[in-house]
């Protein structure tokens, strides 16, 4: 593996990975301000 492409890939890695992150992220806050809704008498 020549340098660009390892850098390449480990951006695309990067990139993919904080994406995932941050949908797992918004999912785990939509699940907290479910549970803190029904929690929350009205």
């Amino acid at each position: 593996i020549n340098l660009p492409d390892a850098r390449t890939w480990f951006a695309f890695a990067a990139d993919a990975s904080r994406r995932v992150f941050q949908d797992e992220l918004g999912s785990l806050r939509k699940v907290t301000d479910i549970s803190v809704g029904l929690q929350t008498p009205l």
